[in-house]
Order: structure tokens, then sequence, then C-alpha cells
């Protein structure tokens, strides 16, 4: 009986690890999408606007863009889909209250951050609607950006498609 308890035990342990694990690669591919700023699996820090010495102004302007972004996605959404979203964006902010805090994050790979809405069913139409959205939302934020700020954002996400292929 007492075998059976370990490998109970070990087996409860292995089975949390795993669930932990899909749940985190599930905040990530989320996270990547409302923000745009992905983690790579290693835990590395990739928000490129943290290292453009951003104004508190500037910061200010983009955290209002990305709400607004955020905001003009869900409007895409059918209220089913709302649910579904809304509760993605709750759970990660219950497992990262603090975005700023350097707790490694477990994002996936370029291109795996629409996920979220993959998985939501999304129509050809809804589909266009957001790519407008999530095209508006960098053209506004590069109009925040100086030009060596914009320079130097260029660069980081040209490193980071490269890194990603």
């Amino acid at each position: 009986m007492r075998v059976n308890s370990k490998k109970l035990f070990s087996f409860g342990l292995i089975t949390l690890l795993v669930v932990g694990g899909v749940s985190q690669s599930a905040f990530a591919s989320e996270r990547t999408l409302l923000t745009g700023t992905p983690v790579n699996q290693t835990g590395e820090k990739r928000n490129s606007f943290q290292r453009l010495n951003l104004t508190s102004e500037q910061q200010a302007k983009i955290r209002d863009i990305r709400r607004d972004t955020h905001s003009k996605i869900e409007g895409v959404l059918t209220p089913e889909q709302k649910i579904k979203f809304q509760a993605a964006v709750k759970q990660r902010e219950t497992e990262y209250p603090n975005p700023s805090e350097s707790k490694p994050r477990y994002y996936g790979r370029r291109g795996q951050g629409l996920s979220v809405l993959r998985s939501l069913g999304l129509t050809k139409e809804q589909k266009n609607q957001i790519r407008e959205i999530r095209a508006s939302s960098r053209q506004q934020i590069q109009s925040v950006l100086t030009p060596e700020q914009r320079a130097q954002w260029q660069q980081f996400q040209q490193r980071n498609r490269r890194q990603y292929r």
C-alpha cells in the first residue's frame, strides 16, 4: 500500500508539472497577442519598448494605444468569443499581476501569439478587422516615438523576426 501511495504522489506531481507547463504556454500566446511583446522560451525579456528610454508621457500614450487596441479587438468579437478572450486575459493577470516584474515568462515563438484568437474560431472578416486594428496600433505607436527611437525599435523588430524564423 505504501508503494502505491508513492506512485500516486509521483503521478500527481508529474501531472501538476505538465498541466502547469501547458497553462503557462497558453498565457504566452495570449500575452503576445495583446501586447505584441513576446518573451523567448528562456524567459528573456523581449519588450523593446523597455529599451527605448521612453519618457513618462510616451509610456502613457503607448499604454493608452494598447488599451484602445485591446478594446477594438474585443469589439470585433462575438459575445461568446469575448467571454473566452476575457477569461484568458484575467487568467494571465492573475498569474502576472505586475507586468514589470522580471519573472520568467513562457511565451511561444513568433507567430504563435495569435493562437488565442485562432482558437476563438474567427471569421475571415474578423481576422481582417483585427489585422487592420493591429496595423493601425503599430502606426500610432510609431508616431509617439522620436526618429531615433523609431529606428531603434525597427532594429529590435527585425532582429526578433530573424531570430524566430
